[in-house]
């Protein structure tokens, strides 16, 4: 199964789950504007650090950027931020912690957060999540 997939399927399990979107910087700023808050938005291209083995075995592992966030506004006050932040904070390690039960999963580490207010024209609010998932790779590359 493809890293996307695994994303999305960990996104959709959450309890009250944010609207899921993939793509890359410039279309998030652009769908952000027609967008169903809150939101889950996993930043585009997606690469992966692979480890080659002699027995043809690969690990891959995918460092990916994930953007949490609510809509909030330029009048927004502090306080209000805030609510959306820490909300949005508990959403990441939610799916922090599905991605752990994941079976798909072999490992996920190296949990950044960063806070992040009005972020693009559309005014929206909450934490972007950077981490690295290792999926269990089942396909080889012997010959």
């Amino acid at each position: 199964m493809n890293i996307k997939t695994i994303i999305k399927d960990n996104i959709a399990a959450l309890d009250e789950a944010p609207t899921y979107y993939h793509g890359i910087k410039e279309f998030q700023n652009l769908q952000a504007d027609s967008d169903v808050f809150p939101i889950a938005y996993l930043d585009e291209p997606i690469e992966s650090n692979d480890t080659l083995q002699k027995s043809g075995y690969i690990t891959e592992e995918y460092p990916v950027t994930i953007l949490f966030a609510d809509k909030s506004g330029l009048d927004a006050t502090t306080d209000e931020h805030d609510v959306i932040i820490a909300y949005m904070r508990i959403v990441a390690n939610k799916f922090i912690i599905k991605c752990q039960a994941d079976p798909l999963i072999k490992e996920i580490k190296g949990s950044k957060k960063t806070e992040v207010v009005n972020l693009f024209d559309t005014n929206i609010t909450g934490i972007l999540l950077q981490v690295t998932i290792i999926p269990f790779q089942t396909d080889s590359v012997c010959e």
